[in-house]
């Protein structure tokens, strides 16, 4: 997070606000993007363009001190090309995958239980 930014001040100020909806309302409005993939427009498949090779892993559901110890150890696996702490220091990262949109759902399914088994996270 780069502090002296526009969207560095909107983290800070989603960090610092208790109430999910009010943050939810935040992060809204800061800028978004896909780590997967190009489209024209959609989320859909079939408005894929070109794909990057990436796929973001979302550990939502864990605790702000949990989320830091869990960064330092991600960031140590070989299968993890990036890892980060969200807006909402949620912890996100990119894992590098087989760029076909037919076999995402395929990887992700065996990214879920890699992290549910290695680390005891996710669903």
């Amino acid at each position: 997070m780069i502090l002296g930014t526009e969207n560095g001040q909107s983290n800070l100020k989603i960090r610092s606000t208790a109430d999910k909806k009010e943050r939810d309302l935040l992060k809204r409005k800061l800028p978004a993007s896909t780590i997967s993939c190009t489209t024209n427009g959609s989320h859909k498949a079939s408005d894929v363009l070109c794909h990057s090779g990436l796929i973001q892993v979302d550990i939502d559901d864990i605790k702000q001190r949990e989320a830091y110890q869990l960064k330092e150890e991600l960031s140590k696996d070989p299968l993890i090309h990036s890892c980060f702490l969200s807006p909402s220091e949620k912890l996100k990262g990119t894992i590098k995958i087989i760029p076909d949109i037919k076999l995402e759902a395929l990887q992700a399914e065996s990214i879920a239980k890699y992290f549910q088994d290695k680390y005891k996270a996710g669903n």
